[in-house]
C-alpha cells in the first residue's frame, strides 16, 4: 500500500488524481504546520473516498520543543555537532512519526512533495522507496534550485552536511524517482526524472477527480459578475522580491487597472498570502477565499472574461478563462531585476493614511505633535485631519496649524520645557522638522464636529471621506507621533495588517531607584479608556464591515475578536505618558468601580464577552494603583478582583481566567500561592486549554510577558526593543 505526504492544496489535488491511478487506495498524511487547516478540511478528503486512511500530521506548533533545542545548537563547532548527532532528532521525532506513520507500508513506495519539513528525517529512515513529486505545475526546475535555507531550518545544515539530517532536494540516496511534467537538464536529476504531466494524470480519471475535488472545497456557489477579471494574487514579499508594503501597492494597481476596464475584480489571494486578504476588497471587488486550489475553478460552470496575474505557474492549468494575462515570466529575470522592476512599476503608487486628530488645546506642543504625524515614506501619504468641537472658530484654528507658523512653535515649545526632562526629548526631530516638513506634503483640513465621542467622530469626519484612504489612524493630538509614524511604516513593510493598535506605556521608580517600564492597557487620561476607534490603525475594508458596531447607541467598543489572533501576530506600538499625568489622576479608583458596573450591564447576556472585558479593566485598575503608588504597595489582579467585583459567582469567573493567564508563566510567583487554594486550583487546571482556545488570555499573556522582557533586556544590556520609547 503506498503513501502520499503532502503539505499545500495543489499537493493535496495533485495526491487525489495520482491516487486514482493507483490499484489500491494508498494512504494520505496531511503536514499541517503550513496551512493549519481544521479537521474538516480532513474529514472531507476522508469522505470522497479517494484514500484507505488521511491522517494530519505536523500539526501548527507542536515541534516548539524540538525547534527551542535545535536553536541551541546555532554556532556549535564540529566536535559539538558530532555529540549531539541524531540524538536531538530521534529523541524529539521518533516516537512522534511513528505513531502517525504506524498504518503506513514502509516498504512500498511513499510519494512526498516537498523535503524540507522536519519529518522527512522519519520518512528518510524507515521508508525503504521515496518518490519526489513537483510542487506546481512544471516548476521542478525552479523547485530543485531552491538552495537557502530560513529561519530556524537554517539549524539543520550542519546536521545535513555531517550525514545526521536527510538531504533535501531529493538527493537522499532513497529517492529512487521524480515524477515530473517537464524534463529537467541536469546530470544527477535526469537519471531519475519520470515524466508524466499533471494534466494527463488527471485526465486518467477526470470526472471522479472532478466530483472528489468539488465535495472537497465546495466552491460551486461562487456567482460570477459579467464582465469579470480572475486575480491571482502572490506572495512575492514571501519570496523577497519586495516588501509587503510593495506587494500591497502592486496588487492595488492591478486590481484598479481590471476595474478599469470596467470588469468586477475576483482575488484569489495566494493561500502562502500574509497580508490580510480582506484589505484588498472594496466596490467591483470580490476576495475569494485563500483555502482552496485555484485549479478547482476549472470545474465550475461559468467562465471568468479575463484571468490576470503578475505570474503564477498555476497559469498553465486553468481553463476557466476566456483568456489570460501575465504580466511577466519569473523564470526569465533575474532576482535582481525583479527587485527593480516591481519597484520602477509602482513609483507612482501611495498608501493613503488619513490621520484624525483629536484637538483640544492650541498649544505649541499639539502643533508639533500634528506635523509629527507626517509619513516621511515616498510609499505613504498622510492626510492629516484636525477635529475641533469649537465650531464657531473654525478660521482661528486654521490659522494656527498653518505651516508657517512652525518656527515660532518649535523655539515656543524648547522655551518652555528648558532645563527639564523634556528639553531634549524631541531634540533631533525638531531640528530636523523645518528641513522635512517641505519635504512631505499632506494634505490637512480641520473638520468640526459635534463632540469628541468615538461614534460621532466616525460619523461626522471618518465616514464621509471613506474613499479617500487605505487606512485611518485617530488618536489625541497629546501623544507625539515622530515614532509612531516610523514604527508603523517599518510593521508595514513585513504585512499588510486590518488593524494595529496603539498602547500606552509609562514609568515608575522601582526598587533600588531602577526605571520601571509599564506597558498600560488603555489610557486614563482625560478619565477616558480607550477600547473602540482610537489609538488603533485600520484599514478601510474593516471599518466599512464594522460600521454598524461603531453606530450603536451607547457606544461600548468594538469587538474586534476576529481580528484579536492577527492583531497578536504583530507588534503593538506603545506611547510614552509622562507618570506626571497618571500621578495627578485622583479618581481612577472610582472610574475603574464605575466601568465595572456599566461593563456589567452591557455584557449581561454574553458571558464570555463580560468576563474578558472586566479583566482588561481589572488590569486597566493595576496598571493605575501601580503608577500612582510608585510601584510601592500595588495592587495584585486577585486582590483587585475582588476589591472591585461584588458579584461573588462573576468574582470567581474572573478569578478563574485571571489564575489561568498567571498558571500560563511559569516564572510568576503568584502561581505557588495558587496552588495551595486547592478549590481554584482544579478549577484553573481544567480552564487553561478552554481559555487558550478561545483566544481570551494571549493578550493579556503577552503583556505579562512583556513585562519581564522589558526587565530581561535591560539587564542584558540589549539596545534595540520593540517598544517605542521616549529620547
Amino acid at each position: 500500500m503506498k503513501s502520499l505526504v503532502v503539505m499545500t492544496y495543489y499537493q493535496m489535488m495533485h495526491s487525489i488524481a495520482l491516487a486514482l491511478t493507483f490499484e489500491e487506495k494508498p494512504n494520505l498524511y496531511f503536514s499541517m504546520q503550513y496551512l493549519n487547516p481544521d479537521e474538516s478540511l480532513l474529514e472531507r478528503i476522508r469522505d470522497t473516498g479517494v484514500f484507505n486512511k488521511v491522517v494530519g500530521i505536523t500539526k501548527k506548533g507542536e515541534n516548539q520543543r524540538f525547534t527551542r533545542e535545535l536553536r541551541k545548537t546555532s554556532n556549535l563547532d564540529d566536535d559539538a555537532i558530532d555529540a549531539i548527532g541524531t540524538s536531538l532528532f530521534d529523541e524529539y521525532l521518533e516516537e512522534k512519526y511513528a505513531e502517525y506513520f504506524k498504518d503506513a507500508d514502509t516498504s512500498d513506495e511513499l510519494f512526498i512533495y516537498n523535503d524540507f519539513q522536519i519529518h522527512y528525517y522519519y520518512i528518510c529512515k524507515h521508508f525503504e522507496r521515496i518518490v519526489g513529486v513537483e510542487d506546481g505545475y512544471c516548476s521542478i526546475p525552479r523547485q530543485l534550485g531552491i538552495h537557502e535555507f530560513k529561519g530556524d531550518a537554517k539549524h539543520l545544515v550542519p546536521f545535513i552536511e555531517k550525514g545526521y539530517f536527510p538531504e533535501p532536494l531529493y538527493r537522499h540516496e532513497k529517492v529512487t524517482k521524480i515524477i515530473s511534467s517537464v524534463e529537467m537538464d541536469d546530470d544527477y536529476y535526469s537519471s531519475k526524472i519520470v515524466v508524466w504531466d499533471y494534466k494527463d494524470i488527471v485526465s486518467l480519471n477526470e470526472e471522479k477527480f472532478k466530483k472528489a475535488l468539488l465535495y472537497i472545497f465546495r466552491i460551486n456557489e461562487i456567482e460570477i459578475n459579467n464582465p469579470s477579471s480572475l486575480f491571482l494574487g502572490q506572495p512575492l514579499d514571501r519570496a523577497q522580491y519586495c516588501n509587503a508594503r510593495e506587494n500591497y501597492l502592486l496588487c492595488k494597481k492591478i486590481i484598479r487597472s481590471e476595474i478599469e476596464k470596467g470588469n468586477t475584480v475576483y482575488y484569489k489571494p495566494h493561500p502562502a498570502e500574509r497580508n490580510y486578504i480582506g484589505v484588498y476588497g472594496g466596490d467591483n471587488v470580490v476576495v475569494l477565499p485563500k483555502d482552496f486550489p485555484i485549479e478547482t475553478l476549472n470545474y465550475i460552470d461559468r467562465k471568468f472574461d479575463r484571468l490576470v496575474t503578475f505570474d503564477s505557474t498555476g497559469l498553465s492549468t486553468l481553463t476557466c478563462a476566456k483568456e489570460a494575462y501575465r504580466y511577466l515570466k519569473l523564470t526569465e529575470f533575474t532576482k535582481k531585476e525583479l527587485v527593480s522592476y516591481i519597484k520602477k512599476d509602482i513609483s507612482d503608487e501611495r498608501i493613503e493614511i488619513d490621520v484624525y486628530l483629536i484637538v483640544r488645546d492650541l498649544t505649541p506642543e499639539v502643533f508639533i505633535n500634528v506635523y509629527s504625524c507626517i509619513f516621511r515614506n515616498a510609499d505613504i501619504h498622510t492626510n492629516i485631519h484636525i477635529l475641533t468641537d469649537r465650531v464657531n472658530d473654525l478660521k482661528n484654528i486654521r490659522e494656527f496649524f498653518d505651516k508657517r507658523n512652525l518656527g515660532e512653535m518649535v523655539s515656543a515649545y524648547r522655551k518652555k520645557y528648558k532645563g527639564t526632562k523634556n528639553e531634549v526629548r524631541w531634540h533631533k526631530e525638531l531640528g530636523w522638522m523645518k528641513r522635512w516638513i517641505d519635504r512631505y506634503h499632506p494634505s490637512f483640513d480641520v473638520c468640526a464636529v459635534s463632540s469628541f465621542r468615538e461614534t460621532d467622530i466616525y460619523r461626522e469626519a471618518i465616514a464621509c471621506q471613506n474613499d479617500g484612504h487605505d487606512f485611518v489612524l485617530l488618536m489625541e493630538s497629546c501623544d507625539p507621533a515622530f515614532l509612531v509614524t516610523k514604527a508603523i511604516a517599518v510593521i508595514m513593510k513585513r504585512s499588510i495588517f486590518p488593524v494595529l493598535s496603539l498602547r500606552h506605556y509609562t514609568t515608575i521608580e522601582g526598587e533600588n531607584g531602577k526605571t520601571v517600564e509599564i506597558p498600560l492597557l488603555s489610557d486614563y487620561l482625560n478619565n477616558e479608556c480607550t477600547d473602540g476607534l482610537i489609538n488603533k490603525v485600520w484599514h478601510k475594508e474593516i471599518l466599512k464591515s464594522l460600521e454598524g458596531e461603531i453606530l450603536k447607541e451607547p457606544f461600548a467598543g468594538l469587538d474586534i475578536s476576529f481580528l484579536k489572533g492577527y492583531i497578536r501576530k504583530y507588534s503593538q506600538i506603545y506611547l510614552y505618558v509622562p507618570p506626571a499625568q497618571y500621578y495627578s489622576i485622583k479618581d481612577g479608583e472610582q472610574h475603574c468601580s464605575e466601568k465595572l458596573k456599566l461593563l456589567e450591564q452591557q455584557f449581561a447576556d454574553n458571558q464570555e464577552m463580560l468576563v474578558a472585558k472586566l479583566i482588561n479593566a481589572i488590569y486597566d485598575y493595576c496598571d493605575w494603583n501601580r503608577v500612582v503608588n510608585y510601584g510601592l504597595a500595588e495592587k495584585k489582579e486577585i486582590e483587585a478582583i475582588e476589591h472591585l467585583i461584588e458579584n461573588h459567582q462573576l468574582q470567581f469567573d474572573v478569578y478563574k481566567r485571571v489564575a489561568a493567564a498567571i498558571f500560563y508563566d511559569k516564572e510568576n510567583e503568584d502561581i505557588r500561592l495558587l496552588k495551595q487554594d486547592s478549590r481554584y486550583y482544579q478549577e484553573i487546571r481544567t480552564q487553561i486549554d478552554k481559555a487558550a482556545e478561545i483566544g481570551l488570555l494571549n493578550v493579556l499573556d503577552n503583556i505579562r510577558r512583556g513585562r519581564k522582557k522589558i526587565q530581561k533586556v535591560k539587564k542584558r544590556g540589549r539596545k534595540k526593543w520593540p517598544i517605542i520609547k521616549s529620547n
